[in-house]
């Protein structure tokens, strides 16, 4: 029974293996794709920076030294954190997929032959005994005649008969004891190498106004060639779910004044609506997850923006240079816990925002030269960057616990009412 058992136990480690492998490859592919994807962000940051130097070479005899200056330089900042960004982003994507490239899985230790049990050894044999020989036979005088027993047959050699006593211990001997011979021991499955072949990038495809690319059977739009001035981007296309708007996917669309994003997208990359100087209003997903740098930016005419709850932060620039922004509302409860850096730069026309109790970090000049005119940080704020309310020129009184860290985040005029 014990050498069964240890033969079904080995059967099942190949199996095991094969899962593990299948896992991996998952694993790796799925790695693949995202190292791919920051590989096309970082590519078009660079185009981007590029259009940009373009777009303000044009308009320089219409602006001020100082406008175009500032404009400049934050543009600048706006490139190397992104930059940084994606940089160590991708690095950790590459770590992760060198460490899972090719796997080892663990061999299963030999298993312990099955006990040999010989049989009870029986009790040694007695030695035979010797009856003693019979003593020689006296005649007797005048024997009576002796009649001779008959010859024996021919070539047969007589034999001495056994005694009962012999024959008794004869029969007693035990035979000779067969020791079953030892199961060859099966040898453990060896080591698992995957070679992954990195996917294909994915090809670009047309529906409509719209370029898709499909990763993992869910839908990236890359670009949009409509002109419409209220689009509602679908939930579906070809029957898989639209999850991400892509990089620059409605830049420059000036024609949209109102868009609709559907339930389904989680992901809104980095500059994904930005320049779309016309657009007034937006309606976020319900359930968007990310966020990126610069989706918004530029969006000289957005009036009013939602945050969903499920937003952990709000990337860089995400909103700066929103010159028409009144109104935005931070759902609380959320999960938003950072408020990126100079995601509200610029938004000269915000003159209140409730800043919900989740978040912890308000990044560098992340409301710089908005219009704010009062504020108040809740307990939970741990850490407010550099000039994070820089050049507010109509902030006046900040309210916030003495335990938050505002280091330089504040005009050296603004007075601060601490409620502890």
């Amino acid at each position: 029974m014990l050498f069964l058992f240890v033969l079904a136990m080995t059967d099942c480690s190949p199996k095991k293996a094969d899962e593990q492998s299948a896992n991996v490859v998952a694993q790796t592919a799925a790695m693949e794709a995202r190292i791919a994807a920051l590989q096309a962000q970082l590519e078009a940051l660079a185009l981007s920076e590029a259009d940009e130097e373009a777009v303000e070479a044009e308009t320089a005899e219409t602006q001020t030294e100082d406008v175009q200056t500032a404009r400049r330089e934050r543009r600048r900042r706006a490139a190397e954190l992104l930059e940084a960004s994606l940089l160590a982003e991708l690095e950790e994507a590459e770590a992760e997929l060198e460490a899972v490239a090719v796997i080892q899985p663990a061999v299963p230790p030999p298993a312990v032959p099955p006990a040999v049990i010989s049989p009870a050894t029986p009790p040694p044999t007695p030695p035979t005994v010797t009856p003693p020989q019979t003593p020689a036979t006296v005649t007797p005088p005048a024997p009576p005649p002796t009649v001779a027993p008959p010859a024996p047959p021919p070539n047969t050699t007589q034999e001495t008969p056994q005694t009962a006593t012999q024959v008794t211990q004869t029969q007693m001997q035990t035979p000779a004891t067969e020791v079953p011979a030892t199961p060859t021991q099966p040898h453990p499955p060896a080591a698992v190498e995957v070679t992954v072949t990195p996917p294909a990038q994915p090809q670009i495809e047309q529906f409509g106004d719209f370029e898709f690319q499909v990763i993992e059977g869910l839908v990236t739009i890359t670009k949009y060639n409509g002109t419409a001035a209220n689009l509602s981007i679908p939930a579906t296309i070809n029957g898989q779910p639209v999850k991400t708007i892509g990089i620059h996917a409605f830049k420059n669309c000036t024609s949209l004044t109102n868009v609709t994003i559907p339930d389904s997208v989680t992901t809104i990359e980095i500059a994904a609506f930005r320049d779309c100087t016309n657009l007034t209003s937006v309606s976020l997903p319900r359930l968007l997850k990310r966020l990126e740098g610069s989706a918004f930016f530029n969006c000289t005419s957005l009036a009013r923006i939602s945050i969903p709850r499920d937003v952990l932060k709000i990337g860089i620039y995400a909103f700066a240079d929103c010159t028409s922004l009144v109104s935005v509302n931070l759902s609380s409860p959320s999960v938003l816990s950072t408020i990126g850096a100079s995601a509200f730069e610029c938004t000269t026309s915000l003159k209140s925002i409730t800043i919900p109790p989740g978040i912890r970090t308000i990044e560098e000049s992340a409301f710089a030269f908005s219009g704010l005119t009062s504020l108040t940080l809740p307990p939970g704020v741990k850490t407010v960057g550099n000039i994070a309310f820089g050049w507010c020129k109509d902030l006046t009184s900040v309210t916030l616990s003495r335990g938050t860290k505002i280091d330089g985040a504040f005009n050296a005029n603004v007075q601060m009412n601490y409620r502890d």
